[in-house]
């Protein structure tokens, strides 16, 4: 049986790295296209953050302040 190589954990990592600044680049830019068209309020879009934080946060809600992200 051949043996795998090691994985380059810094390469995974750094794919990893990108893809989460490319899923954050675009769920900034749709809740700021959503508040500035008056779709959503940022207040709005905070509340459904603590719910759904509180609901599956695995029993730790961290309640975002009013400067918080999303798009504080």
């Amino acid at each position: 049986m051949a043996t795998q190589p090691a994985p380059d954990w810094a390469a995974l990592i750094a794919d990893l790295k990108e893809t989460e600044y490319q899923n954050t680049l675009l769920l900034t830019a749709l809740l700021e296209w959503l508040i500035e068209s008056g779709v959503a309020q940022r207040e709005e879009i905070l509340r459904k953050v603590r719910e759904l934080d509180t609901r599956v946060g695995h029993g730790r809600p961290k309640a975002l302040q009013s400067g918080d992200h999303p798009t504080a």
